[in-house]
């Protein structure tokens, strides 16, 4: 009569890879993504994307270049953020990237994509903050002004925005709805 000490052996290697095989893929599935009471103290950098003009026109280009422009004064006067420079974030306009790819390529905790419709009397943005580590959107609202010339009118839009962004990283989460 044979020992039975190798179908043993082999039932404990199988039995062990079966639960490697199962447990590895339930890891990266449920591994932990950042609270929203976490994200004013994880978000220590980050880059604004140049905004995307949905007019497509030359006006439309100018008013989401001085957007982009006033939002990064306003962030960078005020705010302890590290943020990457206009011209290092510039070659990722329209780009077809993942926000998570440019955040792992210019060394930041999150991006700020920003997508306008303005012109003279009227603008619109929304504007989203994606978490660079796991491609999530944090937050995301939309603003609207209206009156004024286009260049205040994209410096009052900037303000809006960089306002809800302050309240945003310094809470740690979105205001509530009602603002």
């Amino acid at each position: 009569m044979a020992p039975k000490a190798p179908s043993r052996f082999r039932f404990w290697l199988f039995a062990s890879l079966l639960a490697l095989v199962v447990a590895f893929p339930a890891f990266l599935v449920i591994r932990p993504l950042p609270r929203a009471g976490d994200l004013g103290r994880s978000i220590r950098s980050l880059a604004v994307l140049p905004a995307v003009d949905l007019t497509t026109s030359d006006e439309g280009k100018a008013f989401a270049d001085r957007l982009s422009v006033s939002l990064m004064q306003h962030l960078a006067e005020t705010s302890s953020l590290n943020l990457v420079s206009r011209t290092n974030v510039e070659r990722y306009r329209g780009t077809q990237r993942k926000a998570g790819q440019i955040a792992r390529e210019l060394g930041v905790d999150a991006v700020l994509e920003i997508a306008v419709e303005g012109h003279q009397d009227r603008a619109r943005a929304s504007v989203q903050l994606i978490d660079g580590r796991t491609d999530i959107g944090l937050w995301s609202e939309n603003f609207q002004r209206t009156g004024g010339t286009e260049r205040p009118l994209a410096e009052e839009l900037a303000e809006e925005v960089f306002g809800e962004l302050s309240k945003v990283l310094a809470n740690g989460r979105p205001a509530p709805a009602g603002k």
